[in-house]
């Protein structure tokens, strides 16, 4: 049975993995949820993938919870609703998935300034 399991957590690691990096050039997939997806699955089954993974700037800031400037935090926000907007106007002839990719982008948001830390340049650079 644990053989099956390392077999379904590196499945999966590796699909979310591609669905980031297909969000990077698809509008309205977010890329870093299914990075930090990837890396909590290759952590329980393949540790040479977690680490190369874990080099990502803002993944090793969001794993270690250092947190982000204000100025990152702020483009992180502007970009996601840049590219939220974009999607919507694309699919504002289907209300359903216009709607709902508004729905998602106002939880990406809530989530993105709840819980994304800003810390100060100089605890960044300090940590760094």
């Amino acid at each position: 049975m644990k053989k099956y399991g390392k077999i379904l957590y590196i499945t999966g690691g590796t699909i979310s993995f591609i669905m980031g990096c297909i969000g990077i050039v698809v509008p309205g997939i977010p890329t870093t949820p299914f990075w930090i997806l990837s890396l909590w699955c290759f952590s329980h089954s393949w540790l040479v993938a977690y680490e190369k993974l874990n080099q990502n700037s803002f993944i090793k800031k969001y794993v270690n919870r250092d947190g982000v400037s204000l100025k990152s935090k702020f483009t992180y926000i502007a970009t996601m609703l840049l590219m939220v907007s974009f999607s919507v106007r694309l699919y504002w002839g289907n209300k359903a998935i216009a709607f709902s990719l508004i729905g998602i982008s106002i939880v990406g948001l809530i989530f993105m300034i709840k819980h994304i830390k800003v810390i100060d340049k100089k605890d960044i650079n300090k940590n760094n």
